[in-house]
């Protein structure tokens, strides 16, 4: 910044030098063409210094300042890019349910039997090893839904020897998320089904519910032996 007013006032300088030597040549030619307005207006060696210095002065500072400006205007342009560079913030994925009250599991099964009996369909019934399972798989449930979009795998992973079907949900109450169940075709296939029992599990506002007849899935094969046909005898 320094080396660059310095320069400028060289500059400046020499434009003053340059203009003033032209002022005073054209003073000396008019007096050599009109001596009688030099003598009305003469101009003295002093008087054309003092002028001199004063526009170079005010030229240097009319420099001076637009230097200023512009570094001022450079600093701001730097200032608005740097601003305007954008800040990456880590996505963390949650891991676990965030605490909190949560739903409840009785709350939804006596919904379910509610609008079970509302279309004339028999209650489900609880099962200890259904719900077992069902409490088992509630830890997995936000993982599941928020994590690793892999829903119902750890069901899957437990292989089980019968049929089953699972429903799974993450609402704010119990309401919505039996009205979500019921306004989706396949939860609401579950919830209408011929099956005979029926457990769920809540872990905050993250819940699942089972459904089952414990229906084999490898039934066993039954054989049929052939009747043995008994010879006719003939007559000899």
């Amino acid at each position: 910044m320094q080396k660059s007013i310095q320069i400028a006032r060289v500059l400046v300088l020499s434009l003053a030098v340059f203009f003033c030597s032209g002022f005073i040549h054209t003073a000396s030619a008019s007096t050599i063409l009109s001596p009688k307005v030099v003598t009305k207006n003469p101009l003295s060696k002093a008087a054309i210094q003092i002028n001199k210095v004063s526009y170079t002065s005010s030229i240097e500072k009319m420099v001076t300042s637009k230097v200023f400006l512009t570094s001022v205007k450079v600093a701001e342009v730097k200032e608005k890019k740097v601003a305007a560079q954008p800040v990456s913030v880590p996505q963390i994925s949650p891991q676990s349910e965030p605490s909190g009250a949560g739903l409840s599991a009785d709350v939804l099964f006596t919904m379910i039997n509610e609008h079970r009996a509302k279309i004339g369909l028999p209650a489900y019934i609880k099962n200890d090893e259904l719900c077992s399972i069902a409490a088992s798989r509630g830890p997995e449930l936000y993982g599941e839904i928020f994590v690793t979009y892999s829903m119902h795998a750890g069901l899957y992973k437990r292989n089980l020897p019968y049929w089953i079907t699972e429903n799974m949900i993450h609402q704010k109450t119990e309401a919505l998320a039996m009205q979500w169940w019921l306004n989706s075709p396949v939860h609401r296939a579950a919830i209408e089904g011929n099956y005979t029992y029926s457990c769920g599990t809540c872990v905050g506002y993250s819940c699942e519910q089972l459904f089952t007849s414990f229906q084999s899935k490898y039934p066993q094969a039954t054989t049929t032996t052939p009747a043995l046909s008994t010879p006719t005898p003939q007559a000899i």
